[in-house]
């Protein structure tokens, strides 16, 4: 499950590149996996 400390990371980068590089670091994995880390992981946890 993805999540960043916005808005600190900011300080560092933008939110886009965060993202881009979270991105990067699963572009390995399948599309439902990538999938579970960018939504449906925290979909299912937090019953939304």
């Amino acid at each position: 499950m993805f999540g960043s400390d916005r808005p600190v990371c900011t300080l560092a980068a933008t939110y886009g590149d965060v993202l881009a590089v979270a991105a990067e670091l699963i572009a390995g994995i399948g599309p439902s996996d990538r999938a579970a880390v960018f939504g449906g992981t925290a979909t299912r946890v937090y019953d939304l």
